[in-house]
């Protein structure tokens, strides 16, 4: 369900509020022992800066409506 899909998302903001600490992906590797490839890093980087863009108008839009606080 489409609508369960997107509150679970949302619900990532609230980590802070029930856990001291966090982990990524990559704190289940050793640091020593893992190397990591990256295919068409340049296209990666492109990715990366699409969302950033697209996350960053979206707060945007949430501000101007008021649905959340500037800061």
């Amino acid at each position: 369900n489409l609508v369960e899909f997107q509150g679970s998302v949302a619900m990532e903001s609230y980590i802070g509020y029930f856990f001291d600490q966090t982990v990524s992906f990559f704190d289940y590797f050793d640091n020593e022992d893992t190397l990591f490839f990256l295919d068409e890093p340049g296209r990666l980087v492109e990715k990366g800066e699409a969302v950033e863009t697209e996350f960053r108008e979206s707060m945007i839009g949430r501000i101007e409506k008021g649905y959340i606080l500037p800061g």
